[in-house]
């Protein structure tokens, strides 16, 4: 167990760097080739044999107690256990010891061939991850392309190592995820409403006849009984007809002309009919039917974005917290994937989009909401009960950035969080941020740079305290007195404009803890039932 410590006693020991502790000599030849650490359920079945007298059948009723931890079956064994240890003179508080022990390990514990098994596969997969990351990574994404909440994390984690990831394209993807020049490239397989029939059109086409030229192009090659319009837009909207150099746009405005066209073309191959052109035999007549693209705008970035996700689940060329995803970490205590370790019942600061909003009636009728929060890597679900509703209702139609205020609450579903407060971001930001700090470097400080400061500072006076300090390359830092008065009030744009008059990164924002109103318990065995089959309180 990590939380145990023993793992920094394994890995000194195994290094030489520290000597190895046996609760008891008899036992040192279990825990010898483990350096004293218990690892395998093995070791936890000889150590009662030995010092309680166990037979190795009742050790193995004991592991199986230790490892399902129910409660009463653990206690008749640690009465069994102490009388046992009692017998062969061990002293009571170490045979009460070496007992716990055996328990906490026993709760995480393998068998030592389980044990080789997943260390081999551990090696294997760490050594292709550091030494092909890009083949890893797009092995791995195949392997989870159904579960989204999976290849959200994965691409977040290219990103990380910067493997750069690219959408799908229809004269470039396969089915599953592949490499191309260290960068991974979407799988066709990914994008919604494209079966397996409709991809194995377009991949053997592209292979016996080349890659695509043109959206008239691709649906006259195409066989249009399993590649219909439906699988057409999806691409479209998904980016996989981008390398083609025309708008998404334009291409979803051409769809059903296109279509038209090379059905009218396939009808006539397949009545053997033919153009006159057609009889030369270097011509193609899918190029023939090349459709003029209508001049229209391109989609605008948010909704883009949208159709990347309906397609394909998640977003791929951007994210619309790209941009306040630095001012929301200035405000939040804690990000979504994180809730998970976060212990039940602590307060917490969330930020995000609500992704989804549905409002039901208390058992009182009252009013209240259940309703999805996501940030860059994953969502959770969030219960506004009647209270947290009244105060915050205008904020859960919000499309803009939220701030959750509330307590986790965890189930054998996992965590959610209970709302004490819904706040949008700008509202959000000025009333959590307890103090900036402006840090000045000396070596680059100019009278124009302060006066161009002053002037900011002054335009976005607010309520919030300022700190000003003065740093010293390698000599630390000083606190600067500024006037009582001079307070600002936090937002991007203020950031912005710092940043890029003193040339780098010198804001810091101070956050306040979390103070919750009130709490509030779910529970779903109580109250009235929803429209989710769910009972609140």
């Amino acid at each position: 167990p990590l939380d145990s410590g023993m793992v920094n006693d394994f890995v000194e020991t195994k290094h030489g760097r520290a000597t190895a502790n046996y609760p008891l000599p008899q036992i040192k030849s279990v825990l010898e080739e483990t350096y004293g650490v218990i690892v395998y359920q093995e070791q936890v079945m000889k150590i009662a044999n030995i010092l309680a007298n166990y037979s190795l059948g009742d050790a193995d009723i004991l592991r199986r107690a230790m490892g399902k931890k129910i409660p009463e079956v653990m206690d008749k064994e640690r009465v069994k256990f102490m009388a046992g240890a009692k017998e062969n003179n061990i002293p009571e508080e170490k045979a009460k010891y070496i007992f716990d022990l055996m328990a906490k390990f026993a709760g995480y514990g393998f068998n030592k061939s389980h044990s080789a098994a997943y260390a081999l596969i551990s090696y294997q997969t760490a050594y292709l991850k550091a030494h092909y990351p890009a083949q890893f990574m797009a092995a791995l994404l195949s392997c989870d392309m159904n579960n989204t909440d999976k290849v959200v994390r994965y691409i977040s984690e290219c990103r990380d190592h910067k493997i750069e990831i690219l959408p799908p394209d229809i004269n470039e993807s396969y089915k599953d995820f592949t490499v191309i020049d260290d960068r991974i490239r979407f799988g066709l397989a990914a994008v919604k409403n494209v079966g397996g029939s409709a991809l194995d059109s377009i991949i053997e086409e592209r292979e016996e006849n080349g890659q695509f030229t043109s959206l008239s192009d691709f649906c006259a090659r195409v066989d249009s009984r399993r590649v219909n319009s439906r699988v057409i837009e999806s691409l479209i909207k998904s980016g996989a007809f981008d390398s083609l150099g025309c708008k998404r746009s334009q291409l979803m405005a051409s769809v059903d002309k296109a279509m038209e066209q090379a059905k009218a073309i396939q009808r006539d191959r397949q009545s053997g009919q033919m153009s006159l052109f057609a009889v030369a035999p270097d011509s193609h007549q899918g190029e023939m039917v090349a459709i003029s693209m209508p001049d229209i705008p391109e989609w605008d970035e948010k909704q883009r974005l949208v159709f990347e996700k309906e397609t394909v689940g998640f977003y791929i060329t951007g994210h619309p917290l790209d941009d306040t995803i630095g001012e929301i970490k200035t405000i939040i205590t804690e990000d979504i994937p994180n809730l998970t370790e976060v212990a039940d019942e602590h307060a917490v600061r969330i930020g995000g989009l609500i992704k989804t909003c549905k409002r039901l009636k208390s058992k009182k009728g009252d009013p209240m909401a259940f309703i999805t929060v996501e940030d860059t890597l994953e969502s959770v679900e969030v219960i506004v009960f009647p209270d947290t509703y009244k105060r915050c209702q205008d904020v859960l139609s919000s499309t803009e950035p939220v701030i959750v205020e509330g307590y986790v609450q965890k189930d054998e579903r996992g965590a959610k969080l209970i709302a004490d407060k819904l706040f949008s971001l700008p509202e959000a930001r000025e009333k959590f941020t307890e103090l900036i700090k402006i840090r000045l470097d000396s070596e680059q400080m100019t009278r124009q740079r302060l006066n161009a400061l002053k002037k900011i500072l002054y335009q976005f006076h607010g309520s919030c305290p300022l700190l000003l300090t003065l740093h010293f390359s390698g000599k630390g830092e000083v606190d600067i007195d500024v006037m009582k008065d001079l307070t600002i009030r936090p937002c991007r744009e203020l950031s912005t404009l710092v940043e890029q008059t003193l040339g780098y990164p010198a804001l810091d924002y101070r956050k306040r803890p979390v103070e919750l109103q009130s709490r509030k318990k779910w529970n779903g065995k109580n109250g009235k039932n929803n429209k989710n089959g769910m009972r609140a309180n």
